[in-house]
């Protein structure tokens, strides 16, 4: 077992002024102790924390922890993190993080412990790690080759009951059903019965699914290739890239506030559901530092954390 080593640093906070959308602080290479300027993905804590990965998909990086003031690293020369590839990030049972890797599986770091999950030692249908989701001290874990359906006792992999073998995204509506998103459709695990959702028996538009994500009053959104789509009730509501302000041609990941707020990180800036239309902010028009964005994620009292191209963004709106 390698030695684990925490490098801390204290930050300095760098206020960005430019437009006048909401207040941000950019925490990048020149002004902070952020390893990469690219943050890949990040994961908000229960506090003012944040879990975030860097790198890109040539050379890797760096598991890092903010806790407000200080950055705290976790690669694998000092820590048992086998990879230095993180595809997914996600928190388990007692506040565990659960990280998911492209070469070697998850890997779980306890308050002080690390162990991990692997083909090699468990029923893990492939090492490559798509998405991760936790509910109800349960985990979910997408692969190429199946889902993994982890408790405390037992380990199923799913892939009949799926429209195709590719997870892409995992969610849990708000009366506990199971969302599974794959490049097939969508599969819904509800009182221990699976349906298949396609674009062949249902109004949905592509049958790959970027994500699928469930908003604070329960409704359903689908972000695909070409656009969103929400159902509410039963009811399907479709936007495809540029109607109403939508941005077309672009990648996008999609998180709300309490108040069901859709905001959607985007390579042409960041976009925000208001009033039926979207409106976007960029770095002209905002405090944005970045148009590319690889993620965005609410965190404690509606603050949004952004993974750009430019740094680790927390973004006051």
């Amino acid at each position: 077992m390698k030695r684990l080593l925490a490098f801390l640093a204290i930050t300095v906070v760098f206020y960005v002024p430019h437009g006048s959308f909401g207040q941000c602080t950019v925490y990048d290479t020149t002004n902070s102790k952020v390893p990469d300027n690219v943050i890949k993905l990040l994961l908000p804590g229960q506090g003012d924390d944040v879990w975030f990965a860097t790198g890109d998909c040539f050379s890797g990086g760096v598991l890092s922890h903010f806790d407000g003031h200080t950055f705290e690293f976790f690669d694998t020369t000092n820590s048992p993190l086998p990879d230095k590839f993180i595809t997914a990030l996600c928190f388990g049972d007692k506040g565990d993080l659960v990280i998911g890797t492209k070469h070697h599986g998850v890997a779980i770091k306890s308050k002080d412990s690390w162990h991990e999950l692997s083909g090699e030692n468990s029923q893990l249908p492939d090492n490559h790690i798509n998405c991760l989701h936790f509910a109800n001290h349960v985990l979910y874990v997408g692969t190429p080759k199946g889902l993994l359906i982890s408790d405390r006792e037992n380990q199923t992999v799913i892939t009949s009951e799926l429209p195709a073998n590719e997870v892409t995204s995992i969610a849990h509506t708000t009366d506990g059903a199971i969302l599974v998103g794959t490049t097939g459709g969508y599969a819904v695990l509800s009182d221990g019965k699976w349906e298949i959702i396609t674009k062949e028996n249902s109004q949905l538009p592509d049958n790959t699914i970027h994500q699928i994500a469930v908003d604070p009053v329960g409704n359903i959104w689908i972000v695909f290739f070409e656009g969103i789509a929400k159902i509410s009730n039963g009811m399907w509501k479709i936007t495809r890239d540029g109607e109403n302000g939508y941005p077309a041609y672009t990648h996008h990941v999609i998180d709300f506030q309490q108040d069901s707020a859709l905001w959607v990180a985007t390579n042409f800036g960041i976009a925000h559901l208001e009033n039926g239309s979207w409106k976007m902010l960029d770095p002209e028009n905002s405090c944005i530092p970045d148009y590319f964005n690889n993620q965005l994620m609410v965190g404690k009292n509606g603050v949004i954390w952004i993974a750009s191209q430019s740094g680790l963004v927390k973004f006051k709106p």
